[in-house]
């Protein structure tokens, strides 16, 4: 039997056809899979970088922080300066703060920090080392403040200071406190003392 060539042909060709077609689609699908596999592992390794940084970022962040204090997971919201006769009670809503005082109309010098924590579940004693500077960088004055936060306290405030019992004693310059707890400092601020209209 004699086969007929001329009519294979055609038929032998669209074979040919759908085999490199198929050849073609499995290679892009390959293709897709490769670059849909790539991109899987991208993104995972991105995720996971990232969660990396942010694990070692945050505690790091916390711990730089000079206002911030580990122990009663506290942060310093602000220090501020008034003027008081020593052992005179001054309410907070009658304190005048400034960072300027005249010498004849000051007798001590006391600062206040304000804390801001969340509420601990027990009372906490700690104490705060205060050091003051005078204008020459001598020290001035140092002191401790043994004080407390309440269990059910979401801020606090504490105060402490140097002076004299009567106005017109401090030299004239600026004065630098710094203050600690455990040896950890937790802020810093500066005063003047002047003597005279201005």
């Amino acid at each position: 039997m004699r086969i007929n060539a001329q009519r294979l042909a055609p038929w032998i060709e669209q074979e040919r056809i759908a085999t490199a077609d198929a050849r073609n689609e499995q290679r892009r699908q390959a293709t897709q899979k490769a670059f849909e596999d790539e991109k899987r592992r991208s993104t995972k390794e991105a995720a996971k970088a990232t969660a990396r940084a942010v694990a070692t970022v945050k505690p790091s962040e916390s711990e730089a922080r000079k206002d911030f204090i580990p122990d009663l997971n506290a942060t310093v919201t602000s220090l501020r300066f008034f003027e008081k006769a020593r052992g005179e009670q001054v309410p907070a809503g009658k304190r005048t703060y400034t960072d300027r005082f005249k010498s004849s109309k000051t007798r001590a010098v006391y600062w206040e920090v304000q804390l801001k924590h969340p509420p601990l579940g027990q009372r906490r004693n700690f104490i705060i080392r205060s050091v003051c500077y005078g204008p020459s960088g001598e020290i001035f004055g140092q002191g401790e403040l043994n004080t407390y936060v309440e269990a059910n306290w979401g801020k606090s405030t504490h105060i402490y200071g140097w002076g004299f019992d009567k106005s017109g004693n401090f030299k004239s310059g600026k004065y630098r406190v710094e203050l600690f707890i455990d040896d950890r400092k937790i802020g810093s601020g500066s005063f003047e003392i002047y003597s005279g209209l201005f």
